[in-house]
C-alpha cells in the first residue's frame, strides 16, 4: 500500500479487525451495487478514540512529508490524489454533534469490499455445492435405446395368433432356395456382365438384342424352378387365415411369380414379371409365357463367359401383337433407374397402413424403395420380424429376427397356432 498520509485532522485511528471481516456497520454500508460500497464519503461509526488535541493536529499539519512536496493521499481508485481531496470529503464533519468518522485509506476500503464480495461468492458456492449434494430428483429418460431383437419363436407366435392383417415384404433370398440365380454378389454374372449392367434402359436401347439374351435365359431357368418351402408355408397360412376373416398380402421384390405358383392370391408385385411384357410403342402389357418368346431367341442366352452375342436384328426380337402395333416389346420390370409404377406403390402404402404384423424374409433391406417399407412400419409401432440368412442394415429396427433359410424358419413360424379355430 505505501506509506499512508495523515490527514489534517490528526492521525488516523486504528482499523478495527472486524472491518475486514464484515462486521454489520461495514456490510451495511458494502452491500454490492449501494452509493455507499465505493463512495467516497467516509464510513461512520461509533467512537474508536478520543479526538485528537489541535496541537496535535497543527504538528500533523507542519511535519514535512517524506521526499518533499505537499502531502498525498490515494483515491478511490488507488490513484493519488492531494490533501485537500481529504479536507473536502470531511468538509461536512464539524460541530460538537458530529463524532469523529473512521476514515479508512482507500486502498483499504477496496480491499475490504473485495473480500466482503469474496465471503458472499463463498457462501454462495458452499449453497450451490449442498444443493448439488442432495439428490436430485429423477427425470424420465426420454433417450430411447435401441434393443436388440429377439429371436425368441413363442414371443413371435403370441404377436401373430392376435394379428388381423399380416404384410409379408418378401426379396431374392426366398427365391434363392429354389435354386433361381440371384446375380448379386461374387460371381453374379451372366457371362460378362452384372445385371446392373444389362438391367437399365440405357443398356435396352444400346443393345436390345443382348438384354432380351440375358432376360430369356432367365424366363427359361424360371420353367423349370418350383416353389419352396417358404413359398408354400406364405400361401398356406394366406388360404387358413382368409377362412377366419384375417388376411394376409404379399409384397415381392422378386419378378419370377414362384409366389404365383405356391398359390398366392393376394400379390402385389413391385419390380414386375419376368413373363409379362409392354409394348415400346403403345405400352400395353401382357402377360408372356411362350417358350421360346420368338424363335430367334430359341437356343440363345446361354451364361457361359465365352459365348458371343446373337447380335438378333430388332425386328426379329419380341414384336406388340396389338392390332397394326408391331412394337418392340421389352420386359414388363423395373429396370434400374426406373420408378416403381405409382397404381402398384398405392396399393403397397395402403396395405402397409393397415397391416398389424409385418414380416421381412430374405431381403438384404438394401434396394429402394422396398428397403423403407419395413422401417417405416416399424416406427409406427407395429411388430416386424425379419427372416434372413443373416443380420441387415434394418435389423436393429425390428422386434424380431430369425436366422437361416427361409425355408426352415418361416413354416412353423405361419404354421396354424392353438388358438385358432379350425373351420
Amino acid at each position: 500500500m505505501g506509506d499512508v498520509p495523515r490527514s489534517e485532522a490528526g492521525p488516523r485511528p486504528a482499523v478495527p479487525a472486524a472491518a475486514f471481516g464484515c462486521s454489520a456497520a461495514l456490510r451495511g454500508s458494502l452491500q454490492p451495487g449501494s452509493a455507499a460500497a465505493f463512495s467516497e464519503e467516509p464510513l461512520r461509526t461509533a467512537p474508536q478514540a478520543a479526538a485528537p488535541p489541535p496541537a496535535a493536529a497543527r504538528r500533523a499539519k507542519k511535519q514535512p512529508r517524506r521526499g518533499g512536496g505537499a502531502p498525498r493521499c490515494r483515491g478511490a481508485e488507488g490513484g493519488p490524489g492531494r490533501a485537500g481531496d481529504v479536507r473536502r470529503r470531511t468538509a461536512g464533519l464539524s460541530g460538537a454533534e458530529e463524532r469523529p468518522a473512521l476514515r479508512l485509506p482507500s486502498g483499504q476500503r477496496i480491499v475490504a469490499v473485495l473480500m466482503c464480495l469474496a465471503q458472499c461468492a463463498a457462501r454462495r458456492l458452499l449453497a450451490q455445492v449442498h444443493g448439488a449434494l442432495k439428490p436430485a430428483p429423477k427425470k424420465p429418460n426420454w433417450c430411447w435405446e435401441m434393443a436388440r431383437p429377439s429371436s425368441n419363436m413363442a414371443d413371435f407366435r403370441e404377436v401373430f395368433a392376435k394379428a388381423k392383417h399380416i404384410a409379408i415384404i418378401t426379396g431374392a433370398g426366398v427365391s434363392a432356395e429354389s435354386g433361381v440365380p440371384t446375380f448379386r454378389g461374387a460371381g453374379g454374372f451372366w457371362r460378362k456382365w452384372q445385371a446392373q449392367e444389362l438391367a437399365t434402359p440405357g443398356a435396352f436401347a444400346r443393345n436390345p438384342s443382348r438384354v432380351w439374351e440375358f432376360y430369356h435365359y432367365r424366363r427359361e431357368v424360371m420353367l423349370s424352378k418350383h416353389p419352396n418351402a417358404a413359398h408354400i408355408a406364405i400361401a398356406e397360412c394366406e388360404k387358413r387365415l382368409r377362412k377366419q376373416g384375417r388376411s394376409v398380402v404379399v409384397i415381392t421384390q422378386n419378378i419370377d411369380e414362384l409366389h404365383r405358383k405356391a398359390g398366392t392370391k393376394h400379390l402385389l408385385e413391385i419390380h414386375g414379371s419376368l413373363f409379362k411384357t409392354r409394348c415400346t410403342n403403345c405400352g400395353n402389357v401382357t402377360a408372356n409365357y411362350k417358350s421360346p418368346i420368338c424363335p430367334a431367341l430359341a437356343g440363345k442366352g446361354a451364361p457361359d463367359p465365352e459365348i458371343e452375342d446373337a447380335a438378333i436384328p430388332v425386328e426379329e426380337l419380341p414384336q406388340c401383337e396389338e392390332d397394326g402395333c408391331h412394337g418392340l416389346l421389352r420386359p414388363h420390370v423395373v429396370w434400374f433407374g426406373e420408378t416403381l409404377d405409382p397404381d402398384v406403390l398405392t396399393e403397397v402404402e395402403k396395405e402397409l397402413d393397415l397391416c398389424d404384423l409385418c414380416l421381412v424374409v430374405g431381403t438384404s433391406s438394401v434396394v429402394y424403395p422396398a428397403a423403407m417399407f419395413a422401417p417405416q412400419v416399424s416406427a409406427r409401432g407395429v411388430p416386424v420380424a425379419e427372416f434372413n440368412m443373416e443380420a441387415t442394415p434394418a435389423t436393429d429396427r425390428f422386434r424380431f429376427h430369425f436366422e437361416g433359410p427361409c425355408g426352415t424358419t418361416l413354416p412353423p413360424a405361419l404354421a396354424r397356432h392353438e388358438s385358432e379355430i379350425i373351420a
